[in-house]
């Protein structure tokens, strides 16, 4: 993810690497999904006029998740980008505020539905037991 350079990556970058990870599991794996978060994370998950509450935690997460339209019967879950758009900037301690739009698509119901979507992400800088620095979900 960081440039060959050695510099600091942008967080235009960082949101890119970030969002290709990301969405391809929500659309291969999206029980996984959780697996971006941590204890001190959280996550608020609405759909229209379904406003659910934030939570914190990852057991917390991973059955908000669970009980999101993510994990309803759609056998497959497609995030298209394109018709989209991607805002990236640096924040405070390192993290990075994204914001990303696009369209998600629930396959294999009774009938196919898509839908409009916006998200936002605080990423959170960690430290990988190999001494590279990656990010997680913050806030979600």
């Amino acid at each position: 993810m960081p440039p060959k350079s050695g510099k600091k990556p942008s967080a235009m970058q960082v949101a890119q690497s970030f969002i290709k990870t990301y969405y391809k599991t929500v659309s291969e794996s999206k029980k996984d999904t959780y697996r971006f978060y941590h204890e001190n994370s959280h996550f608020l998950h609405s759909a229209g006029q379904d406003q659910q509450g934030s939570v914190t935690g990852l057991d917390a997460i991973k059955a908000a998740i669970a009980q999101s339209d993510l994990a309803g019967d759609a056998q497959k879950v497609n995030v298209d980008l394109d018709p989209g758009s991607m805002d990236a900037q640096n924040s405070a301690n390192e993290t990075v505020l994204l914001t990303v739009t696009g369209v998600i698509t629930f396959q294999g119901e009774a009938v196919d539905r898509s839908r409009m979507f916006v998200q936002n992400f605080c990423l959170a800088p960690q430290m990988q037991q190999s001494g590279k620095k990656s990010y997680y979900v913050l806030n979600d």
